[in-house]
């Protein structure tokens, strides 16, 4: 269940969730030492310019600054989570490693993670399987941020980081589901409407909500088979 959406000024869309029991041993599989009942999985993706799957310069040249993006963006809220004293990390696209513990060689695999934590579908390409966004298909480039910050102050420091990036000033919408919820496959109205601003929704625990709008994600191949074949 996505606790937290927002998409920040920089476009970068993610939803925070708990972890599931069945994603566990991936996540022990990067951070041996974990405490599950404090880690929060903040699951983000880009829309690309660009179908993933296809090669050519125009594709790498996408994959490029979207990664560049992420990369900014994690590693301000990793600073700025740390200063407050929480423990953060986050995975290398490229690498399907995590980037400040830099003795793991486990490799992350957002396809497993990512079918286990939102349910989307997955699609064979070659020897790969993929996951689709349910609106923009393979054009999408996702990664993971992992932290032990309360859902409190990560949601402040999203909104500070956001300021600071975007050099703008901060407009969030909250609302609470009415117990309905969103149904999987919509947008919040405003998603694709606030530019430079972040959107966000908190989803009651007890709606019978089972999950947020999430995206789908996927790694293309070219980026790093190893963390997206299964």
């Amino acid at each position: 269940m996505s606790l937290l959406h927002g998409v920040s000024a920089s476009e970068v869309h993610y939803d925070v969730l708990s972890c599931p029991k069945g994603l566990r041993e991936e996540v022990k599989g990067i951070f041996p030492d974990i405490k599950f009942e404090d880690l929060l999985v903040v699951a983000t993706n880009q829309r690309s310019k660009v179908d993933l799957v296809k090669m050519g310069e125009k594709v790498e040249v996408e994959k490029d600054n979207l990664l560049e993006n992420f990369m900014e963006w994690a590693e301000s809220l990793a600073t700025a989570l740390e200063a407050k004293g929480y423990w953060s990390d986050y995975v290398d696209p490229c690498s399907g490693l995590p980037m400040r513990r830099k003795e793991c060689t486990a490799v992350y695999s957002e396809v497993n993670a990512m079918s286990l934590l939102l349910g989307f579908r997955t699609s064979n390409a070659g020897c790969c399987k993929v996951l689709l966004h349910p609106q923009w298909g393979s054009s999408v480039y996702p990664a993971s941020f992992f932290t032990y910050a309360p859902l409190d102050v990560l949601q402040t420091t999203l909104e500070e980081v956001d300021r600071k990036l975007g050099g703008l000033e901060f407009e969030s919408l909250w609302t609470v589901t009415d117990g309905k919820g969103v149904g999987n496959g919509q947008e919040r109205q405003g998603d694709t409407a606030l530019k430079g601003a972040s959107l966000a929704s908190v989803i009651q625990p007890d709606s019978g909500h089972i999950r947020g709008p999430c995206f789908t994600f996927f790694l293309g191949i070219g980026i790093n088979e190893a963390s997206i074949c299964s």
